[in-house]
C-alpha cells in the first residue's frame, strides 16, 4: 500500500513539474510578443526604398480560394511555386507552380492528406536540389515532401515548436534548412530535425525568408494600407541584421526569392484586404 502512494505521489509530482512548464513557456511567450522589434525603428541611410518595376496579378490565372503565403523557385523546372493555404475552413492545401515569366500556371499539387486547419498552418516553402524535393514550415512541424505532394519526411523541433515555423529555407552550402520562427528565433537545422545553430530574431510581424550569396532574407511588416513593410538581411557569420529594403508597393508581404538580379516578392492583399486588394506578385530590380 505504501508503494502504491508512493507511485502516486511521483505521478502527481510530475504532472505538476509538467503544468509549471508549459506555464513557463507561456510566460516567455508572452513576454516574447511583447517584445519585439519594429523594423522600421532600424531603417538608416543604408535602407534602400523600391519601386518594383513589374507587378503580376495571380488572379489573372484563375486561380480559386487561393492564399498566398511562402515561394520558392525551382531550379531544375525553372519555375516558381506558391504555397497556397487556402481561404475556408477544410480547403486543401495546395502547392501552384507557375512558368519563369509568371503568366501561366504549370502544375497544382495538392499536399498528401492536409487541408486548412489549425494543426496544419502552411506558411514557408523551399526547394531542395540536393534532393529533388519541398520542405514546408507547417506551424508546429517541418516536413518535407515530393513532386506529387506525398510526404516523406517529417521534423518536429520540439523545443521550437511553439514559436511557430514559417519561413524557410534550403543553404546548399552545407544541406541544411534555415527555419525563421514567428516568434524570437531563426534556427538553422539539419535534414534529421537537430538544431545546429540558434539565433535570437523578434522583428514583428516576421514572415518568410531565402537565401541569396550568403545572407539570409526575411520579409517583415504587415503595414497593409501604408509603406511600412521591410526586407531585413542577416548574415549568420556576423550575426548581425540590417533593413536592405524598403518594398514599396508590397502591402501584404509573403515570400520572397532572388532571381539573377531580381527580387520577387509575393502579397497577399486579397486576405488582408490591403491597399492592393489582390494576390500578386511584386518584381524588384536592385
Amino acid at each position: 500500500m505504501k508503494k502504491i502512494k508512493l507511485a502516486l505521489l511521483f505521478v502527481c509530482l510530475i504532472a505538476f513539474c509538467f503544468v509549471l512548464y508549459k506555464l513557463f513557456l507561456r510566460y516567455e511567450y508572452q513576454k516574447t510578443i511583447s517584445s519585439k522589434i519594429n523594423a522600421s525603428d532600424l531603417v538608416d541611410a543604408s535602407c534602400k526604398s523600391i519601386n518594383p518595376d513589374k507587378i503580376v496579378y495571380v488572379e489573372n490565372l484563375s486561380l480559386d480560394n487561393f492564399t498566398a503565403t511562402g515561394m520558392t523557385y525551382d531550379t531544375k523546372s525553372n519555375s516558381f511555386w506558391i504555397a497556397d493555404h487556402g481561404t475556408n475552413d477544410f480547403d486543401k492545401l495546395k502547392l501552384i507552380e507557375l512558368n519563369d515569366k509568371l503568366d501561366s500556371i504549370v502544375n497544382i499539387v495538392e499536399i498528401e492528406n492536409y487541408t486548412n486547419s489549425n494543426s496544419n498552418n502552411l506558411q514557408g516553402i523551399t526547394y531542395d536540389k540536393s534532393n529533388d524535393s519541398f520542405w514546408l514550415a507547417l506551424g508546429s512541424q517541418i516536413q518535407e515532401i515530393n513532386r506529387n505532394g506525398s510526404v516523406i519526411n517529417t521534423l518536429k523541433v520540439d523545443k521550437f515548436s511553439d514559436y511557430q515555423f514559417n519561413g524557410i529555407c534550403y543553404d546548399e552550402s552545407n544541406d541544411t534548412l534555415w527555419v525563421l520562427c514567428f516568434n524570437k528565433y531563426l534556427i538553422n537545422v539539419d535534414k534529421k530535425g537537430n538544431v545546429l545553430k540558434i539565433y535570437e530574431s523578434n522583428f514583428a510581424d516576421q514572415d518568410m525568408i531565402c537565401m541569396n550569396n550568403g545572407l539570409i532574407y526575411m520579409t517583415v511588416g504587415a503595414d497593409y494600407l501604408g509603406e511600412n513593410n521591410y526586407c531585413i538581411a542577416f548574415n549568420p557569420d556576423s550575426e548581425e541584421y540590417a533593413v536592405k529594403y524598403q518594398l514599396l508597393n508590397s502591402y501584404a508581404v509573403e515570400g520572397i526569392c532572388f532571381l539573377d538580379n531580381s527580387i520577387y516578392v509575393v502579397n497577399d492583399g486579397m486576405f488582408h484586404n490591403a491597399k492592393i486588394p489582390k494576390t500578386y506578385i511584386s518584381i524588384y530590380n536592385d
